[in-house]
Parts: C-alpha cells; sequence; structure tokens
C-alpha cells in the first residue's frame, strides 16, 4: 500500500525548502513534472510527497487563512484522489500541515491549531495521521538552525559568527537576521533562499539545535513518511 504525505503550508518558501530538501538530501525524485508537484522516495516505491495547494499570489496572512478554510483540504483530497493511477486506489494518507508561530503567544497558536482542526475536520476527508507543525517565528528559524560556513552566498560579518553558534529559537527576527548575512544577489529572495537550505543546511546540525524542526523530521520518520 502507498503512503502518501500531503504537505500544505502557509507560503511559497515551505514548499521550496522542502521540495529542494527531498531531492537533494532525501533521496526523492520528481514524478510528475506537470501540474501538481508530487515526488517519490528512491528507497521506498510506495512512498509519496504532494503539495498540492500553491500559494501563488497568496500573502502571509492569506496562506494562514487558506490553512482554516475547510475548502483547503476538499481540494486536497481532490487532487490525491486524482492521482490514483499513480498511489494505488487507497493509499495511506498523512496530511502534515506547515505553519509559524510569527511571535505570537501560547494562546493565539493554540486558537490557530484550533481552527485548523476544525477545518480539516469539517472537510470530511479520509486520513491515517494529521499532523500541525510550527516552525519557530518563521521558518528562517530552520534555515539558521542548519547554516554552515559552507552555505553558497555569506558575506563576511561578526552576524554570520552569531548565527552560526547561535540558539535559533533565541533569534528574535529570523528572516531579518538571515538577509544580514547574505549576498545582495540573493537577499530577500524568499524563494531562492528557501530552496537553497534546502539542498546545502545540516540535517543533523538543524535538528539538534532546533526543537521545532526536530519534531517535523522525528515525526515524519515515525510515520515512515521519511526512510
Amino acid at each position: 500500500m502507498s503512503r502518501v504525505c500531503v504537505l500544505v503550508g502557509e507560503g511559497k518558501s515551505e514548499k521550496s525548502f522542502l521540495s529542494s530538501l527531498l531531492l537533494y538530501q532525501l533521496n526523492f525524485s520528481e514524478t510528475q513534472p506537470k501540474g501538481c508537484i508530487v515526488y517519490q522516495s528512491h528507497i521506498d516505491q510506495d512512498l509519496f510527497w504532494i503539495f498540492p495547494v500553491p500559494s501563488y499570489g497568496t500573502s502571509h496572512k492569506g496562506g494562514c487563512r487558506m490553512l482554516k478554510q475547510r475548502e483547503t483540504y476538499i481540494k486536497c483530497h481532490q487532487i490525491v484522489r486524482g492521482c490514483g493511477w499513480l498511489f494505488g486506489e487507497y493509499p495511506e494518507i498523512h496530511y502534515r500541515i506547515l505553519t509559524d508561530t510569527d511571535n505570537c503567544g501560547e494562546k493565539i497558536c493554540n486558537d490557530k491549531v484550533t481552527s485548523i482542526k476544525e477545518a480539516f475536520d469539517n472537510a470530511r476527508v479520509n486520513y491515517s495521521s494529521f499532523e500541525i507543525n510550527f516552525a519557530h517565528i518563521e521558518i528562517e528559524s530552520w534555515f539558521i538552525a542548519g547554516l554552515t560556513e559552507s552555505f553558497p552566498y555569506l558575506i563576511k560579518g561578526s552576524e554570520k559568527s552569531y548565527l552560526l553558534s547561535c540558539i535559533p529559537d533565541k533569534v528574535s527576527e529570523p528572516k531579518k537576521k538571515l538577509d544580514d548575512i547574505l549576498h545582495e544577489s540573493i537577499r530577500g529572495d524568499r524563494q531562492r533562499i528557501a530552496r537553497d537550505f534546502g539542498e546545502y543546511m545540516d540535517l543533523a546540525k538543524a535538528k539538534n539545535v532546533s526543537p521545532t524542526f526536530n519534531n517535523l523530521i522525528t515525526k515524519l520518520s515515525d510515520d515512515k513518511l521519511l526512510v
């Protein structure tokens, strides 16, 4: 039986980052180059990842609203069913929702979780597991967690030394701090930064210093969505 990880994020960075991570570090390849992005494991031919809801043209707030709408998960279900020729008729479907804490307090984050779960439950789709994973403040905190001296586009400066050895969850503005140490050719280009970190970041280091990133990878592994 096939296992399908359905990844739904707030914006473009999550998809760019995880797509790159799958390709360059986790032994996946793209199997359906047109339309919806689908990846298949080289190690386990029954394992797939799919990014069914593109966030093109949406703002950060718009992406967050999308996660709280039942229609989002109905659309996901329809797209997965439409790939039956690839996944088989009755695959295990595992939903992973990726969002940020945005420097919000525990109550606001809990309210977000409640709203997302209500929307998902109201969609009444078939699934084997459902998880909501938070990046601390912004997804860029994960990039800082996996930063090494070998990352392309780094510029010299004391800020770079700090980010290489810091505790990422204590960085109050990850996106801004990361831009401060990147060459102007890539600075501010969110999708390109996300894509390059998927290729070059140190996964072991990131898991060790970022509890939220470690939680994501651990849960994916536990559900056999990474091999």
